[in-house]
């Protein structure tokens, strides 16, 4: 086959590969990853305010890890053009090129093309490469590096590895690994020497700029991701070893590094692959020490993957060359059986007919790092699932917030990516990635923001705070959403009687409300996206008030409410002196069932002068008599008793 029609199937095959695994439940085009809002916002905040921070008053530079991508963001909202699609589009060219790239490394027509097509079938490729962040950007920027490096091209290399620290703060680390191709024998290039030491220069002056700017920002001089990366805060070996097993498990390709494994051993790996290898390894090591809050598919591996694929490349060429055809074979074998292996793990776990592969995938995709907040935290096409519920309620949220709160709010949320942008309002970060913690100055890294002292941070007078990242069958309790945060925020890392008893108390100053989320889909008009459970400050004021009034025979629930929209159902009951007799079905009608409802989902919006009437009955003559009926309005498909249950006060009014 002709090169050039390899590498555009190759590039076809990306094109597809991305656009099917990136899509919503309904078919269409998922957005940029939450954490990629953060960029917009900072972005946005650049053009029309003038600062490049999350808010006037909070955050820094390192708001968000990317100088390159706000940059980007910043030019984008200045010509007022779809920062959603431009991301994405932008994420894409970048994967396309370094496809282009890794295809010229060797000579040989169908050896060049094993790079291009691993990646192509890649689902972390695919994925990382509609994700809306800047991770392709640097997969680019890195592939530039490493042709440059191989052919000579000493500014070049510079410039990219320079554009690569503005554009992830962990890159000075790439630099120090190239640097380190021309100081050790066995690395170093035989012909011409490779680069000239000057180009490695521009990387540095990068790199002591953007620490200037992070300075003169009012942020630290090192970027909080690096001071961690220095000193392997939060890293052991059993981490370490659990997010590689996840990158292979996600990824399947890297492990055809067994074939450089082997010649590098038998001295046979060209140096192209053994240099490929160096660059490859030394990086994966680096982001395995802090790929606990790794986005789907391992994505922190995704920028040196052309790069390891390109030392697979050169080691299956040898195994391809051998003179014995079983070598051949198993070659060709493990090459076909990785591709296939690596299209399961970007498929959604389903049986194919008679074969069982869901119960296969669902174990085989089993995360070993265990559950992250929010989220159960799946391998492969399972995890991008998540992560694209979640960023579709997020930004439902969001909307909600912008169109239906007040301005002057604070929003405080473990999640305030597509929330911050969306809302415009003061949204502040439980993690302290965006916004610094209190008696905290510097922000948390973005990639291991590390456990605080969650009652001292949720003591901060935000109005509301978001409890969860997708939509949930049933209102959380006091005593699970306490158990939740402590297990996976708070300092003490376990749930003791003393913390929960803390934690509970300062969630007793909220009250869960639940609201209708508009959906985030332009296309989709005024369809509701679902609902969502939010706390909000009793001392708000916004709780609805009910009123039960009498006149004759005819019994009016009115409710009078002065905030937001939100939902409730409305239950009365039936009372003889302190005990319960009867529930009042919708109908009027007494019923024994003590859950029965006289109003579902009841929307309850900004009242006014004049209440609204939420049900109108006719009372028998005689039966109800010395008796007394409740009203009180709970959150929909809340059971037990607890404190989230109930929405408003009891409302009672004794019958004559």
């Amino acid at each position: 086959m002709n090169r050039s029609v390899a590498l555009f199937v190759a590039m076809a095959l990306l094109v597809a590969h991305a656009l099917a695994i990136h899509t919503t439940a309904s078919g269409d085009l998922a957005p940029p990853y939450d954490a990629a809002f953060a960029a917009f916002r900072v972005g946005r905040n650049f053009v029309h305010e003038g600062y490049l921070a999350w808010g006037p008053e909070s955050g820094s530079l390192d708001s968000y890890p990317s100088l390159l991508w706000v940059l980007f963001s910043s030019l984008v909202e200045r010509a007022y053009l779809s920062i959603n699609h431009c991301a994405q589009l932008m994420g894409g060219a970048c994967a396309l090129a370094t496809i282009l790239l890794t295809s010229r490394f060797h000579s040989d027509r169908v050896a060049s093309m094993v790079t291009p097509f691993l990646l192509a079938i890649s689902g972390s490729f695919a994925a990382a490469s509609l994700s809306g962040t800047e991770t392709t950007l640097v997969a680019l920027l890195f592939t530039t590096g490493f042709v440059a490096y191989e052919r000579g091209w000493s500014w070049t290399m510079g410039v990219a590895l320079a554009l690569a620290v503005l554009a992830r703060p962990e890159a000075w680390f790439i630099t120090v690994l190239f640097f380190a191709l021309r100081l050790l024998p066995w690395l170093r290039q035989t012909a011409g020497g490779g680069p000239r030491l000057t180009a490695f220069l521009l990387p540095v002056v990068a790199f002591l700029g953007l620490a200037a700017l992070r300075s003169w920002h009012g942020g630290d001089f090192i970027s909080s991701l690096t001071a961690g990366l220095l000193t392997f805060q939060g890293s052991s070996l059993e981490g370490v070893g659990a997010v590689l097993r996840d990158f292979l498990i996600s990824s399947v390709s890297p492990l055809l590094l067994i074939y450089a494994l082997w010649y590098l051993l038998r001295r046979r790996l060209s140096s192209t692959g053994r240099r490929a290898l160096f660059l490859g390894a030394g990086w994966t090591l680096m982001a395995a020490t802090h790929g606990a809050e790794a986005l789907p598919f391992n994505e922190s591996m995704v920028p040196v993957l052309p790069i390891l694929f390109i030392a697979v490349q050169e080691g299956l060429v040898n195994a391809l060359n051998s003179t014995r055809g079983g070598v051949r074979q198993l070659a060709w074998g493990s090459f076909f059986g990785a591709g296939l292996l690596t299209i399961l793990a970007s498929r959604v776990p389903e049986n194919i007919g008679p074969l069982p592969l869901s119960r296969f995938q669902h174990t085989w995709l089993k995360p070993s790092q265990g559950p992250r907040m929010g989220t159960h935290g799946w391998l492969g096409r399972q995890g991008l699932a998540e992560e694209i519920e979640k960023t579709q309620f997020l930004r439902a949220t969001g909307i909600f917030f912008r169109e239906s709160v007040d301005a002057n709010v604070t929003v405080l949320t473990p999640w305030p990516g597509a929330i911050g942008y969306l809302s415009r309002l003061d949204v502040r970060d439980l993690r302290g990635r965006t916004t610094a913690p209190p008696g905290e100055e510097q922000l948390r890294s973005w990639h291991r923001p590390g456990r605080f002292d969650l009652v001292e941070t949720l003591s901060m007078e935000a109005g509301y705070v978001i409890p969860t990242c997708h939509p949930t069958p049933i209102p959380p309790t006091p005593n699970t959403l306490a158990n939740h945060w402590i297990l996976h925020l708070d300092e003490s890392e376990t749930p003791n009687p003393q913390r929960l008893t803390e934690v509970l108390q300062v969630l007793d100053l909220y009250e869960l409300i639940t609201v209708p989320l508009p959906s985030p889909s332009r296309t989709a008009g005024k369809r509701l996206h679902g609902n969502a459970y939010i706390l909000r400050r009793k001392d708000m004021g916004q709780a609805p008030k009910l009123e039960l009034k009498l006149s004759g025979r005819t019994l009016l629930v009115t409710c009078s409410h002065e905030g937001h929209e939100q939902l409730a159902d409305l239950r009365l009951g039936l009372h003889e002196s302190s005990e319960w007799v009867s529930s009042i079905s919708p109908t009027g009608a007494l019923s024994d069932n003590r859950s029965m409802l006289a109003r579902k989902e009841l929307l309850l919006t900004r009242t006014g002068a004049r209440p609204l009437e939420l049900m109108r009955i006719e009372l028998p003559e005689t039966a109800w008599r010395g008796r007394k009926l409740h009203a009180t309005l709970l959150n929909p498909r809340s059971q037990g008793q607890h404190p989230f249950t109930r929405v408003s006060a009891t409302a009672v009014l004794e019958l004559p």
